[in-house]
């Protein structure tokens, strides 16, 4: 009759010094057949999280998002889906999100270069924006914001025409700007269109600027 190894617990087959293949080895390496030179794993120091770690007290999944941004829980924005791609309203949401943030954008400097910004739900939804602002109410429509100190959010904006909105805009210029617009007249280096685009008022309130029209004196 086979005699079994030992080691309690363990019924393999005895070889060497009544011990199994397997344990015989662990006394030859160790002294002791119960021994191994195995560390204990550790967890993911992340919370919550209970993988085994791979690197700086991550799991392999958090130590990829830390090696690539630096922050192992970093989520990355799933692109949303939405079907609206090339709407007007899409556009409009683009172009607010592009003069708040884009400093290469040459109207940045009377939007982000002023401290305007888009609310973070706007900014990192479309569908969001969308839902608080509708349909167009007419395909020209364009946003609109009440008052031009503040932001892009529900509450302060709005979809205007055209007409309206530089409207809008010519009754938001100040008095500091009335004098560049002048000064810029005068020099007769640039031409009412390229005036008119860069500080977003009608060509025809430019040419009464450099007219001579009393201005009334708003803030911007």
């Amino acid at each position: 009759m086979k005699k079994v190894c030992k080691v309690d617990g363990c019924f393999k087959d005895s070889r060497s010094l009544g011990y199994c293949p397997m344990h015989y080895r662990r006394f030859r390496l160790y002294s002791h057949p119960n021994k191994t030179n195995k560390k204990k794993k550790s967890i993911c120091k992340i919370e919550g999280c209970n993988e085994f770690c791979c690197g700086h007290g991550y799991c392999n999944k958090h130590y990829l998002r830390y090696l690539k941004y630096g922050d192992p829980n970093h989520v990355e924005q799933k692109q949303e889906s939405h079907g609206m791609t090339g709407t007007t309203e899409y556009w409009s949401w683009l172009g607010m999100r592009q003069r708040c943030s884009d400093k290469n954008g040459h109207a940045y400097y009377r939007y982000g270069g002023r401290g305007i910004t888009v609310c973070a739900k706007w900014d990192n939804s479309f569908i969001l924006f969308y839902e608080d602002m509708g349909h167009k109410p007419f395909p020209k429509a364009q946003i609109d914001r009440i008052d031009n100190d503040l932001g892009y959010y529900k509450e302060n904006c709005r979809w205007v025409s055209n007409k309206e909105n530089c409207r809008n805009r010519n009754n938001k210029i100040s008095q500091e700007q009335v004098k560049e617009i002048q000064t810029l007249g005068k020099q007769g280096k640039y031409t009412h269109k390229v005036i008119s685009k860069q500080y977003g008022i009608s060509r025809s309130y430019v040419s009464a600027i450099i007219g001579g029209c009393k201005m009334e004196e708003t803030s911007v």
